[in-house]
This record gives C-alpha cells, sequence and structure tokens, in this order.
C-alpha cells in the first residue's frame, strides 16, 4: 500500500513548475512521439487488423459491398458508358486479380475493382433487357390492352396497370406503343377494369416524370425498369373490348392479382375506413387505399415500415410457421428424438413464406424479405448458422444479380442497413458471457417477468439500432426524421406481434369459408391502437419531423461508414464514426436554390425574403409541391393554393413575383401564358418561364425557360448571384392580403416598375442530365 500510495504523495510535495520543468516536459513529449509506432510498423499493425477479418469472412462481404457500389455507379453516370469498355474493364481485372492472388492486398484491390466493373457491366445488361418502348410526349389515346393490376385508390378510384395491345392517337395507330401503362380511373367508371379481362378507354398519358428536384428520386428510372412506358388518368369509362387471347404469363400474373384484390375487397368491406385499408396493406399489400391523413400520421411517427410487407411480416408468418411445425412436432417423442423436425420446420416455413410473397403481389421489399428469410431458412437445412453478415451478403448479391437497379432504391438500402446493423449488434451481445443472475432466477412468475422485460428491452434496442441505420436514408429521400419513433414502435410492435399479424393470418384461413368478420373485427382494434399512438405522437412538439434537404454527400458518407463500422470487428471499425460524423457536419448545407420550376413549366416557386417558398399553381402538381415543401422544411400544405402563393401577381397573360431580398438587388419573375406578353415581361423580368416557344431576342435580356429548355432539363433549380445589396430600395407590395394565389385577382404584371438592368447571370441545375440515360424521354 505505501508503494502505491507514494507516487501520489511524491505528486502532492511537488514544487510549483519552473522553467527547468517546462524543458523536461518537452523532452518527456519527444521521447514518447518517438515510442509511436513508426509508419511501417503502423502498416503491418493495420495489415494485420484486416486480415483478422478477412479470415473471418469479411472479404465476401466486401466484394459484394463493391458490386453494389459498381450497380449504384451505373445508375448515377451522367453519361451512358460503353458496354465494350465495360466489359473489358471487368473481365481484364478479373484476370488480373486471379494472377496476383497471392499479392496480398494487392490482389484483394484488384478483386474490389473487378467486383465495381461486373456491377456497372450487369447495371449495363439490365438496362439492355428490360428495355421497352415508352410514350414520346404527352398526348389524348385511346388504349386497348389487358388489366394486369387493378388497385383502389384513397379516393374510390381504381388504378390500373395495362398490358397495351394497341394505341391510337387522333384516329392513328401509334406504331410502338409502351408495352405497360399505369392509367387511374375515377370512382364509378371502372365497371370493365377486371384483373385479366380485355378493356379499352381513352386516356391522357405522358412519358413517366423524372425527379422533382435535382439530385431527387428519379421517377422515371423506376417505371424503365418496371416496363412502365407511359403514366396519366382514364378520360370517361373504362369498357370491356376483345383485345385478342392474352399474354401466356399475364394470364398466370392475372389469375393471382385477382385473387388479392378478391380478399382485399372482402377485408375493406369487413373494416371499413382506415383500418380496413391498412388490413389490405398489411395482407395482400394493396396500399394505395389508405388516406393521406393516416399515411402521414405513420409517416411522422416512424411507422410506415409497418404497413410495407416486408421483413417483419416475413418473420411473423414464416417465423410463426416455424415455430408451431417444430414445436408441434417436438410433443410426439418419436418424430422429435428420430427425425430432423428443425429441417422440417424450415421447409414448411419456406412453402409459408413463398405463398406469402405471391399473396402480396411480390413488390421490392416483399421480395427482398422473402431472399433474406429464404437464405436463412438454407441455412439451417446446411447446419449453418442462421445470424451472420454472410447471409445478409448473401441475399443481397442475390438480389442485385437479378436486379442491380434496385440497390439504389430506398427501401434497399433501408432494409440492408437495418438488417446489417442488427445482426452486428447481435454479434456484439452474442459475445458477452451469460449473466450468471439470470440463471439463478426461481419459479415460474420470476422467469416470465424476466423473459418479458427482456422482450421489451430487445425490441427497443432493435428498434433503436434499425432506426439509427435507417435515418440517413430516410433524411436524404424524404427530407424528415421520426423524432419520437422508437417511443412508437416500442408502443406498437408488440400490438402488431400479438394481435394484428396473427388475427391476420387467421383472417386468411377464414375468408374460404366466409368466416373472416371475427379475426378482421380483433385485426381491426390492434390497427386503431396503432393508428392511435401514431396519430399522438406525430402531433407532440416537432412530431412531424420535418428537416428539410441535406447535402447530397451526406447520405454516401453515412451509409460508407455504417458499412465500415458493421463489417470490421476489430479496432479499425471506429474509422466508421469518423464517416458518419463527417456526414452529420456537411448535412446541414444543402443548397437553398432562389427558383425552382416543375417538369413541364408547373409548379414554380420563388424563395421569398423570410425564407419560404412562394408556389404558383400548387395544384398543377400536388406531389411535387408537397416534396419542395418537405425539402424546405416547411409543414404547409400543398392543397393550400392561397397560402402557397404568397406575392405572385397574375392576370389572364401571366404572372409575376418582384424578389426583393434585402441582400441583393430586386428581379422580376415573370410567368408567360400567352404570347402577348412576351414583349413586355422580356424587357422588364429578370428571367422568363414559360411552356410556350420564347421569342429569340427574349433572351438578350433575361434568362428563358421555355418548352424547349424544360425538355432538356426537366425539373430544375436557379441560383442567383449574391451582389451588395442596393440602397434605398424597398419592394413594392400592394395586393390586398386576401387576394393572393388566384390568377384573375391581382394587379397585372405591368403595374409593377422594372427592377433595372440586370445581366441574366444564374446558375441553372438541371433534374435530367446532358447525356440522356436509357431511363429518360429523349431532347428536343
Amino acid at each position: 500500500m505505501l508503494d502505491e500510495q507514494a507516487p501520489s504523495a511524491a505528486t502532492e510535495l511537488r514544487p510549483a513548475p519552473g522553467p527547468d520543468d517546462g524543458r523536461s516536459r518537452a523532452r518527456i513529449g519527444l521521447a514518447r512521439l518517438r515510442a509511436l509506432p513508426r509508419p511501417s510498423a503502423l502498416r503491418v499493425a493495420v495489415a494485420a487488423l484486416i486480415e483478422h477479418d478477412l479470415d473471418r469472412g469479411a472479404g465476401f462481404c466486401w466484394m459484394v459491398v463493391a458490386f453494389g457500389c459498381g450497380a449504384g455507379l451505373y445508375l448515377v453516370l451522367p453519361q451512358e458508358p460503353w458496354f465494350p469498355a465495360l466489359a473489358l474493364a471487368a473481365a481484364g481485372l478479373a484476370a488480373l486479380a486471379t494472377i496476383r492472388r497471392r499479392a496480398g492486398h494487392r490482389a484483394a484491390v484488384l478483386s474490389l475493382a473487378a467486383a465495381v466493373a461486373a456491377g456497372m457491366l450487369a447495371g449495363k445488361i439490365e438496362a439492355w433487357r428490360v428495355a421497352a418502348p415508352r410514350l414520346d410526349r404527352e398526348r389524348t389515346v385511346v388504349v386497348t390492352g389487358w388489366v394486369a393490376e387493378a388497385e383502389t385508390t384513397a379516393s374510390g378510384g381504381t388504378r390500373m396497370i395495362v398490358r397495351v395491345a394497341r394505341m391510337e392517337s387522333r384516329g392513328r395507330a401509334i406504331a410502338e406503343p409502351p408495352a405497360l401503362i399505369a392509367a387511374t380511373a375515377q370512382r364509378g367508371r371502372d365497371a370493365g377494369a377486371a384483373i385479366g379481362a380485355g378493356v379499352t378507354f381513352m386516356a391522357r398519358l405522358k412519358p413517366p416524370d423524372g425527379p422533382v428536384l435535382p439530385g431527387g428520386y428519379d421517377f422515371a428510372r423506376r417505371a424503365y425498369f418496371d416496363g412502365r412506358g407511359a403514366a396519366g388518368y382514364v378520360l370517361g369509362r373504362v369498357r370491356a373490348a376483345d383485345a385478342g387471347p392474352a399474354p401466356t404469363t399475364l394470364v398466370l400474373k392475372a389469375a393471382i392479382a385477382d385473387l388479392r384484390h378478391r380478399i382485399a375487397v372482402r377485408i375493406r368491406a369487413a373494416l371499413p375506413g382506415a383500418s380496413g385499408a391498412i388490413a389490405a396493406a398489411l395482407t395482400v399489400g394493396e396500399t394505395r387505399a389508405i388516406p393521406a391523413e393516416a399515411n402521414e400520421a405513420l409517416r411522422a411517427s416512424g411507422l410506415t415500415h409497418i404497413i410495407s410487407i416486408s421483413g417483419l411480416h416475413m418473420t411473423l408468418v414464416g417465423g410463426g410457421v416455424f415455430a408451431a411445425v417444430r414445436y408441434g412436432l417436438a410433443l410426439v417423442p418419436v418424430i422429435a428424438l428420430r427425425r430432423p423436425v428443425k429441417k422440417w420446420a424450415a421447409v414448411a416455413a419456406f412453402a409459408a413464406v413463398t405463398f406469402y410473397l405471391l399473396l402480396s403481389g411480390g413488390g421490392v421489399a416483399t421480395e427482398r424479405s422473402w431472399v433474406m428469410f429464404v437464405v436463412g431458412l438454407v441455412a439451417i437445412l446446411a447446419d449453418r448458422p442462421v445470424v451472420s453478415q454472410r447471409n445478409v451478403a448473401f441475399a443481397a448479391l442475390a438480389l442485385m444479380a437479378i436486379e442491380p437497379h434496385t440497390v439504389v432504391e430506398p427501401s434497399f438500402l433501408m432494409s440492408f442497413l437495418a438488417v446489417l446493423a442488427l445482426v452486428s449488434a447481435w454479434r456484439g451481445l452474442s459475445a458477452r458471457p451469460p449473466d450468471p443472475a439470470s440463471a439463478e432466477a426461481s419459479g415460474i412468475v420470476a422467469e416470465l417477468v424476466r423473459r418479458g422485460f427482456g422482450h421489451v428491452i430487445g425490441m427497443a434496442a432493435a428498434s433503436f439500432v434499425a432506426g439509427l441505420a435507417t435515418a440517413p436514408v430516410v433524411a436524404a429521400e424524404f427530407h424528415r426524421a421520426a423524432p419520437y419513433g422508437m417511443i412508437a414502435n416500442m408502443i406498437v410492435l408488440p400490438i402488431v406481434g400479438t394481435v394484428i399479424m396473427p388475427f391476420a393470418c387467421l383472417a386468411m384461413l377464414a375468408i374460404p369459408f366466409g368466416l373472416e368478420i371475427v379475426p378482421l373485427t380483433v385485426m381491426g382494434w390492434g390497427i386503431d391502437a396503432m393508428l392511435a399512438v401514431a396519430r399522438m405522437v406525430s402531433a407532440w412538439p416537432g412530431g412531424q419531423g420535418l428537416i428539410g434537404r441535406i447535402h447530397p454527400a451526406s447520405l454516401p458518407l453515412a451509409i460508407a461508414g455504417i458499412l465500415w463500422f458493421c463489417l470490421w470487428t476489430t479496432p479499425l471499425r471506429r474509422l466508421g464514426l469518423v464517416a458518419l460524423a463527417a456526414a452529420l457536419a456537411v448535412a446541414p448545407f444543402a443548397a437553398r436554390p432562389d427558383i425552382l420550376v416543375g417538369q413541364g413549366g408547373a409548379p414554380i416557386a420563388v424563395r421569398a425574403a423570410d425564407g419560404r417558398l412562394a408556389i404558383l399553381d400548387a395544384r398543377a402538381n400536388r406531389f411535387t409541391t408537397a416534396t419542395w415543401l418537405a425539402a424546405g422544411a416547411d409543414p404547409r400544405s400543398p392543397t393550400a393554393a392561397r397560402d402557397l402563393a404568397g406575392d405572385w401577381r397574375c392576370d389572364p397573360l401571366g404572372c409575376a413575383f418582384r424578389d426583393g431580398h434585402p441582400g441583393r438587388a430586386p428581379r422580376i419573375l415573370a410567368l408567360v401564358r400567352d404570347p402577348r406578353a412576351f414583349e413586355e415581361d422580356c424587357r422588364l423580368a429578370a428571367i422568363v418561364v414559360t411552356t410556350l416557344d420564347a421569342p429569340p431576342g427574349c433572351a438578350a435580356s433575361a434568362v428563358v425557360i421555355d418548352r424547349k429548355t424544360l425538355a432538356r432539363t426537366g425539373a430544375l433549380t436557379l441560383d442567383w448571384p449574391r451582389p451588395p445589396a442596393s440602397t434605398g430600395h424597398r419592394p413594392s407590395s400592394e395586393a390586398e392580403p386576401g387576394d393572393r394565389g388566384d390568377q384573375y385577382d391581382h394587379q397585372p404584371a405591368s403595374a409593377l416598375e422594372p427592377a433595372g438592368p440586370t445581366p441574366p447571370q444564374a446558375t441553372i441545375t438541371a433534374s435530367l442530365p446532358a447525356g440522356r440515360r436509357p431511363w429518360h424521354a429523349a431532347g428536343p
């Protein structure tokens, strides 16, 4: 004890430091620096740590990550790559990696590069494989074909996916009509929309839309890989027609789709309102009938994943069947002792989840969850560990090899990041020694309490881990977070696992006998409780979770950090925290454009002096408006056109907005709807937006966004340079407070004073790349 206390006592009696003590400390510091590992020793240590994880199978996981990076890189390239170059790069790098396979880390780098090239090549091949005709421009057509899918919408109409047999425009047949189209019929006008039947109708269709914001989600790319070449709405009624014999593949798919639709109708008839719509979504995957209010509450509370048939539902269905068969057979000693009941249960679970996959419509999230669950079942049959990173990597590789484009889909990223994080957390917990106190618990009551408490803690921990892993994707794609999502999931997940899903399975078994009302009623009680929790949580302060758009570099950094932290097991994994910290640091620095123009010229928005968007024609595309508002963390409703329009002033010829920010010179933005307005607006405005063809001289004095520009760029944003504020300027605003937003209730554009000579200098960012990709319509 005296020896242990001596250093501290000496320290206490040490005199105040003097100049010599400073030099001594400097010498000690230099000695410590010299004792640090040299670069060569550090390289050896890092190599040893890497080898440790590679020997445990991490190399395969990183190869899958590299393949996914290649597939994603192909999808985001601004120009279409040349196929021979991709093929030669993939083959050459693979050959070099094979030749240098004993070269250590160099061979590993070559293997990763070969995987990246193979991913790009797979993306290119898929783009060729799914190529199908698309509508060239927006037009009114007469469609004849077969209904492949039909789903009830929240307004009571029907959204149809139609396999096209013939398409006419103005009495002339279109030479290469789209193979598939999506068309929505209003309530009461869809009597002929029977799945698998031939139909004919008139529709207003247009090519699939691209991103509504530069760098945003590309809906045209999703439609391209789904095979849809046009989308729109039905004019008039859908009538039965003789389209000839339907393709064999369509007949088989239509039979399953018809069964799904009939079950959904039965469920919604037994459970009217939002509860029935959510019940149909949980059982057969029809989600479009869910009211917008319920969808918003679920989204804000972080419960949207529950209504999307994915890993949670596959686990509940497949795991329930697996447990029932295994423990049921275990009650029969003759079978349990002589037969592999665990493997028999895995086969039964495979049949159950496969049937559920077919019944749910086989959505992207459902297919992915099925693959992941089946990989786990195969691991059981092969006597391999079920919960492992290699199984997650196998599932991801299987999906990416078949459909490489899914690697950039939000659902793919969220699912695999969540599962990978959960597997990593499970690996850390399973490495801990068991608590001896738990083994000393006596009595059935104490054991039940312990297990119940552990179950709640486990669900809370799983919700927290999965929420953290998926938060970057939610923030980047949906511009929001779920601040109370863990609380909502802790309350709701027990209800889902003990009430909603078990009684959903019972309802499916009871429907053939007409006895579904009882289990559906109990299921409805659980759904009502879930909606009550969602509405309560979303109503809390900040419950909407709007955070606005984050910097484009934030999501790749966050994904890299999560992958790095989860795939390594040595201290090297802590470097992933550096990437996550960088993602958080750059997230708030997203661009806030001054002007936004929607695809086709509407809606159009200007950032007002208060920082909010003044949006004209907000109802022209409510989805675009809602996306813009979410990107700006603006809680206003996209349907409140008068409130959104702000200080826009309109007359029958067009509209104008006086951009009078205090930090820069004032400018006028003009929207031209009549050619007669060009002469004045081109002279007064700094920017002219129109869906018409602007006169050639207009571009000499203004930035012109006309029909040809919009066809080339799609949705776009503009940013003005920030000159010093002009002195003595005060923006004019003489409109009455109640006159905002209506087309004919404002002062005409001629009442605005010109903002002075302004050179047409602006940074324009297009949502469509200059070199069109296969999924984008051809430019002018």
